[in-house]
């Protein structure tokens, strides 16, 4: 698995773009591409983002699989889906 960190190295890469918590860890970088740090924003979260895109990707997996799963089973997923729900509230 190629890490964040050697992506330009692997896929020759011309810009990095890193979030500036990383500014002054990651210069060694400089030597292969431009490296620019980008400031945060505030109310954006992209660990919040990577669990969203994440979820839909589940969701989309489920819908592909719905047709083939027994009806009393996709019932009873709701009915559990509903209840965890209620117990939310």
């Amino acid at each position: 698995m190629v890490t964040k960190m050697a992506l330009p190295l692997a896929d020759n890469v011309d810009i990095f773009f890193i979030g500036e918590d990383w500014k002054g860890k990651i210069d060694f970088l400089k030597e292969y591409c431009e490296v620019i740090c980008l400031q945060r924003t505030e109310g954006i979260s992209s660990t919040e983002i990577k669990k969203l895109l994440k979820s839909l990707a589940s969701l989309s997996e489920l819908v592909r699989l719905l047709p083939t799963l027994p009806k009393e089973e996709i019932i009873k997923a709701f009915e559990i889906i509903e209840q965890i729900k209620l117990n939310l509230e």
